[in-house]
C-alpha cells in the first residue's frame, strides 16, 4: 500500500490484536458514516477483547433535537432503542438508529456532542476559546466512558490532511481537540482518499510529515472489518458513501491489478484502488497537529 511511501521508508504491517483493553471505545472522529467503520472495528476488537467492553460512537455538531437517544451529561447521548422507532430528523442521528437492525452484537452507540466547525461559529466564539470547549466536550464525554483504550476512525482522511477546508474544520478540529485532552488515543485513518477530499500528493505529504513525527503505526488489511460492515452499508447508505466505495474497492482488488479510480465525491480525485483497501495507523499523542 501506499507505495511510493513504502518504498521510501518500508511501511510495517500493523497487526490489530495488538489492542488489548478492559474498556475500549472506538468512535467516528468526523460525522456521517465513520460510524459504520467504527462499529466494524470495535465488533474485530471484540473478538480479540472478548473479555473486555468494547463501546462504539460518533462525533457529532451539537443539535436541538435528541430524539431516539437518551442524555448522559450536556456532551454525551446514547441511542436508546425503547423510543427507536421514532426516526431522528438529523442525518447521523437517523443513520445510527438505522444501524440497529445489524449492531446488536455490541452496546448501544454513543453520541459525542460537540461545536460545529469553526466557520458555523465563530462570531461567537474566539479560535482559543472554542478550542477550550471542544477540550471540555471530549473530556467530559470520556470521563464517563472511562476507556482504557481510545481508537478514533476516519473513513477516507480529511482529518489527516484536511480536505477541501481548513484546519478547523469538523474533523480536522476533532483530532487536534482529542490530542489536546491528552489521554492516549490511536487514530486509525480507514480507505485512504475514499472521501474524495484529498489529492494523492495531498495525502502523501501529510504521511511524510506523520513519519517525521513518529506517529506512524503502519497500516493492515480493511478486508476483515468490512466483512462485518458491508450488508449493513450496503442496506443503508448510498453507493457513494465511503463505507461503500471502501468495500467496492476491496472486490475489485482482489480481481485486479492496482490501478487509479476516480473517487465519485468532491474533488472527484484519482486514488490507487489499493490505498482505499487499507486502513493507516497512528499513534494519537504523536501526531503532528498543533
Amino acid at each position: 500500500m501506499l507505495k511510493r511511501l513504502m518504498n521510501k521508508y518500508e511501511m510495517p504491517q500493523f497487526n490489530i490484536s495488538e489492542i488489548k483493553g478492559i474498556n475500549i471505545f472506538v468512535f467516528g472522529i468526523g460525522g456521517g458514516s465513520d460510524v459504520v467503520g467504527a462499529f466494524g472495528f470495535a465488533s474485530l476488537l471484540k473478538k480479540s477483547n472478548p473479555n473486555g467492553t468494547v463501546n462504539f460512537g460518533l462525533c457529532v455538531s451539537k443539535k436541538e433535537n435528541y430524539s431516539g437517544f437518551k442524555k448522559i451529561n450536556h456532551s454525551l447521548f446514547q441511542r436508546d432503542d425503547l423510543i427507536g422507532s421514532i426516526k431522528n430528523s438529523h442525518t447521523s442521528l437517523k443513520l445510527i438508529q438505522e444501524m440497529a437492525d445489524f449492531d446488536g452484537d455490541l452496546p448501544n452507540p454513543f453520541l459525542i456532542s460537540r461545536l460545529p466547525k469553526y466557520d458555523k461559529v465563530s462570531s461567537k466564539y474566539g479560535l482559543n476559546d472554542y478550542y477550550e470547549i471542544l477540550k471540555s466536550d471530549f473530556s467530559i464525554a470520556l470521563n464517563y466512558i472511562n476507556p482504557d483504550v481510545i481508537v478514533a476512525i476516519d473513513l477516507g482522511g480529511d482529518s489527516l490532511t484536511c480536505g477541501i477546508e481548513n484546519e478547523n474544520s469538523f474533523d480536522r478540529s476533532g483530532l487536534r481537540a482529542l490530542k489536546q485532552v491528552g489521554k492516549p488515543f490511536i487514530y486509525i485513518v480507514f480507505g485512504v482518499g475514499c472521501d474524495g477530499e484529498s489529492t494523492v500528493d495531498m495525502i502523501e505529504n501529510s504521511l511524510e510529515k506523520e513519519y517525521e513525527a513518529k506517529s506512524l503505526l503502519g497500516e493492515f488489511d480493511l478486508k476483515e472489518v468490512i466483512r462485518l460492515t458491508r450488508k449493513m452499508s450496503k442496506t443503508i447508505l448510498e453507493n457513494d458513501r465511503t463505507p461503500n466505495i471502501i468495500a467496492d474497492a476491496i472486490s475489485s482488488y482482489e480481481n485486479s491489478e492496482d490501478r487509479l479510480i476516480t473517487i465519485p465525491r468532491h474533488r472527484k480525485p484519482q486514488i490507487p484502488l489499493s490505498w482505499i483497501t487499507k486502513g493507516v495507523v497512528f499513534d494519537g499523542l504523536k501526531l503532528s497537529i498543533e
